[in-house]
């Protein structure tokens, strides 16, 4: 008797937790990331983006991808072209469209570097600075509605030794970009996936 008692209780309990499980499981986020290149419905009012260097945003929307994929808090959707989804949808069908529960839109607002030479006949001591904002919104996409606007910098900088080019000044290397870049969306995937888990 006890032993059928232990039994069914052991059952419950496994019944239990595994409807526990399944819908921890279900209530995680999912969160879409995209390009905010043009005026669509989530992207109006967003820092003009058109003369930033394209692959410098792919490139920050990968990293943020990466750091946010990292997470076990939320499930991550990558789109690689918004426009083409929302195009010829109405607002209510767009937000159904991008199949997730939150929407983050990123884009690089500026980027500028700087190097200081130290020059000494075809040789010269360097130090190289890059820096670069990258700026991005939080759309629940149950609403439409804007949650969390953020912005952040990041800055790298290099000193190093390189050769002069033939007007006697050491080249930059753009490689420091997307260092600086990887530092300013660290900055902000912490508030991304918070208030995406806020109950």
């Amino acid at each position: 008797m006890k032993k059928l008692l232990f039994t069914a209780l052991t059952v419950c309990l496994l019944s239990t937790l595994n409807s526990f499980a399944q819908e921890k499981k279900i209530t995680v986020p999912k969160v879409a990331i995209a390009h905010a290149s043009n005026e669509t419905l989530f992207t109006k009012g967003f820092p003009d983006n058109k003369s930033t260097d394209s692959t410098l945003v792919n490139n920050g929307l990968d990293s943020l991808a990466i750091k946010l994929a990292a997470s076990d808090k939320i499930t991550l959707i990558k789109i690689s072209n918004l426009d083409s989804i929302l195009s010829g949808k109405t607002d209510e069908e767009a937000l159904k469209a991008i199949g997730a529960d939150f929407l983050v839109v990123g884009t690089v607002t500026s980027f500028s570097n700087h190097v200081e030479n130290k020059g000494f006949l075809l040789v010269a001591s360097k130090i190289q600075t890059a820096e670069v904002t990258f700026s991005m919104r939080l759309i629940d996409l149950s609403t439409g509605i804007i949650i969390h606007t953020a912005e952040a910098k990041g800055t790298i900088e290099k000193e190093g030794v390189s050769f002069l080019n033939v007007k006697g000044k050491a080249t930059f290397d753009k490689r420091l970009y997307n260092d600086a870049l990887s530092v300013a969306v660290t900055h902000l995937v912490g508030d991304i996936v918070k208030k995406c888990t806020v109950k």
